[in-house]
């Protein structure tokens, strides 16, 4: 059987923004979190208007890029791991999940340390999904069903200075205390020995179905 391309030739025929020489797209090269891999320029006018707005996209040069070939997953991703993973633009995947309980974890390790004027929220971590369950086994899963549908955990977050943002005051606190929480008990994954990691980003199966506050999700792997 024929594979099913979601972009066709004549879909990029019609939408590209630079042809080279050979009157073929003209490939650029692509670093998006040091992994470099070639794309094509679709440009601005195929990204809906409402989704400008809604992500304050609305700026000089944004554009829309389309990769051909997938790249393997090496960041955050463990080694004894059989089933790697391969994907497009590896660190923008549709879902981000975290647990309350890391996030209680990690304001009782910082009050342990002695920062007492930090109360750290789910949202300081921009999390899709907030499951309310056990935060160890969440750096395990791999497979998991919601309402029947199929998520794949394709690697555990990597975290940045951005948590160390004060969201009630717009601040960034140079004290860094939550990265230093974090650097001394997140350094979790055997695929990374120096990131510090915090969450899941996973992969949807399917697609027209809802989810909502309440839904349980069921562990298959």
């Amino acid at each position: 059987k024929k594979k099913k391309k979601n972009v066709t030739n004549e879909f990029l025929a019609k939408h590209i923004v630079n042809i080279d020489e050979s009157n073929q797209p003209a490939r650029k090269i692509t670093d998006l979190w040091g992994i470099k891999f070639d794309s094509i320029n679709l440009g601005s006018n195929l990204i809906p208007q409402d989704f400008y707005d809604s992500m304050g996209l609305n700026r000089d040069g944004t554009t829309l890029l389309y990769s051909s070939k997938d790249r393997t997953v090496k960041t955050a991703h463990p080694k004894d791991l059989k089933q790697m993973r391969k994907v497009l633009f590896q660190d923008y995947f549709p879902i981000h999940i975290i647990s309350q309980s890391s996030i209680d974890e990690l304001n009782q390790r910082m009050k342990k340390s002695g920062v007492k004027d930090r109360i750290v929220e789910p949202l300081q971590f921009r999390p899709n999904v907030v499951i309310d369950g056990n935060a160890i086994e969440l750096d395990y899963w791999y497979k998991v069903f919601i309402n029947g549908h199929l998520w794949s955990i394709v690697q555990k977050t990597p975290r940045c200075s951005i948590g160390n943002v004060c969201l009630d005051k717009g601040e960034f606190d140079k004290s860094n205390s939550v990265t230093r929480t974090l650097r001394s008990y997140r350094r979790i994954d055997p695929g990374d020995k120096i990131g510090i990691f915090l969450g899941d980003y996973a992969i949807d199966h399917d697609s027209g179905y809802f989810i909502s506050v309440g839904d349980e999700f069921y562990l298959k792997q």
